[in-house]
C-alpha cells in the first residue's frame, strides 16, 4: 500500500489530500476483487497481454491489449480494471470500448477452451467500493450493443476507399513524412 495517506508518489505521479486517501482506498478495495486471489499455483496469468486476431471478412488484423488475461479451471478470463469517481456512470461499452471488442471476440470464439468461451469482466474501483461486472457475452442484446459501439468507432474507416491524408502539426516530427506528398507540400 502506498503511503502516507495525506500524500504519496510513484513513477513520477504525485497525489495529495483526498485523492491520496481515495487512491489508497481503491488499492485496498482491489484486494477484495483481485482475480489472482485464490488462483492455484501454476495458473497462467498474462498482464497487458496482446490478443491478435485476423478478421477475414474485413481483411483486418485486430490487436487488442487486455489489462489482464488469466486461465482458470474453466477457461480464459479477460479482466479490465478501471477507476471511476462514482459507481454506475455511463454505459460500460461507450466508456470502455475495449470491453465491446472483448465481448465480440468472445462471441467469435477467441481464446475459447473447448466449449467454454472467453469470460469478460470489468472491475471498477470507485469511491464507494469495488464493483465487479461479468459481461454476458452469450446474450444477443449484449453482443448487438457491443457490435454497435465498435461499428460506430470503425465504420467510417472500414468503408473508406480513398485513405486521404490529414497533414498537420504531427507532420513536423513524423518519420514517414518523406513518403507523404501532402505533408511535404504543407497542405492544411
Amino acid at each position: 500500500m502506498p503511503g502516507p495517506a495525506e500524500a504519496w508518489e510513484s513513477g513520477g505521479w504525485r497525489v495529495e489530500g483526498k485523492q491520496a486517501g481515495l487512491g489508497i482506498q481503491m488499492i485496498g478495495d482491489h484486494s477484495l476483487t483481485c482475480p489472482l486471489r485464490g488462483l492455484p499455483t501454476g495458473t497462467q496469468v498474462l498482464p497487458e497481454e496482446s490478443i491478435v486476431v485476423f478478421d477475414p471478412q474485413t481483411n483486418v488484423v485486430v490487436v487488442a491489449k487486455a489489462d489482464l488475461l488469466y486461465r482458470g479451471i474453466e477457461g480464459w478470463t479477460l479482466r479490465e480494471t478501471k477507476t471511476q469517481r462514482y459507481p454506475g456512470q455511463g454505459d460500460m461499452f461507450d466508456d470502455y470500448p475495449q470491453l465491446a471488442l472483448a465481448t465480440v471476440l468472445s462471441a467469435r470464439g477467441v481464446r475459447a477452451v473447448g466449449e467454454v468461451k472467453l469470460r469478460v469482466e470489468l472491475e471498477r474501483l470507485t469511491g464507494a467500493g469495488p464493483v465487479l461486472t461479468e459481461v454476458d457475452t452469450s446474450d444477443p442484446a449484449v453482443l448487438a450493443r457491443a457490435e454497435k459501439v465498435l461499428l460506430e468507432l470503425v465504420g467510417d474507416w472500414l468503408t473508406d476507399r480513398e485513405h486521404p491524408t490529414n497533414p498537420g502539426e504531427a507532420c513536423r516530427d513524423c518519420p514517414y513524412t518523406r513518403w507523404c506528398p501532402d505533408a511535404r507540400r504543407g497542405r492544411p
